[in-house]
């Protein structure tokens, strides 16, 4: 089954400088996994070089099954003091592969199709937004009004198969045994 929920234009205007970015998005479920792509447009006048693009999530990291970007681009996650997952994109050669104002760069990340897409993901402490960005002349993250859709989801407790089929053959052990103890008129009685 393939699910796709249309590709949205935001425009964002950002506190700090004033600048004005886009980010478009595409959510799509092919199977059993969902794919998240954020393509953010670089329009800052100051021609600053974007070198870290940051999604805010309810989600446990290890449900991160892929990304992608493009050559020179990595992948990071930090769990934040609210408990979200700062999910980043980040580039450690900002004149090689830094977004230039005009250029645009796709992000990706791949999770399970059973986590849930959310669309009004905010941050705890600054409820306006769930992504930023980070700026090479001016450092720091910068964080943007407004949400992009986000995948929300925690890893659940799901022993092993081999500790699963142990625990079996431990019970099936004891019935066994206590069958044999047993008279077979006694059955009901043991």
């Amino acid at each position: 089954m393939i699910r796709t929920v249309f590709v949205v234009p935001l425009l964002i205007v950002l506190i700090a400088s004033g600048a004005v970015a886009s980010v478009t998005w595409n959510v799509q479920t092919v199977g059993d996994s969902t794919t998240y792509t954020y393509t953010y447009l670089n329009t800052d006048a100051t021609d600053d070089l974007i070198t870290g693009f940051h999604v805010y999530a309810p989600l446990d990291p290890a449900l991160i099954t892929g990304w992608d970007a493009d050559m020179g681009w990595l992948l990071g996650v930090d769990i934040d003091p609210t408990g979200a997952s700062d999910i980043y994109w980040y580039t450690d050669d900002p004149m090689g592969s830094g977004i230039m104002g005009g250029d645009s760069l796709n992000f990706s990340m791949t999770v399970p199709s059973y986590t849930s897409v959310v669309y009004d993901y905010v941050i705890e402490d600054f409820p306006v937004t769930n992504w930023g960005y980070d700026g090479f002349l001016c450092g720091g993250t910068w964080l943007a009004l407004g949400s992009v859709p986000v995948p929300a989801g925690s890893v659940a407790e799901t022993p092993e198969p081999a500790s699963m089929l142990a625990l079996c053959a431990g019970f099936a052990a004891l019935i066994a045994k206590r069958k044999k103890r047993c008279a077979p008129d006694e059955l009901n009685n043991c």
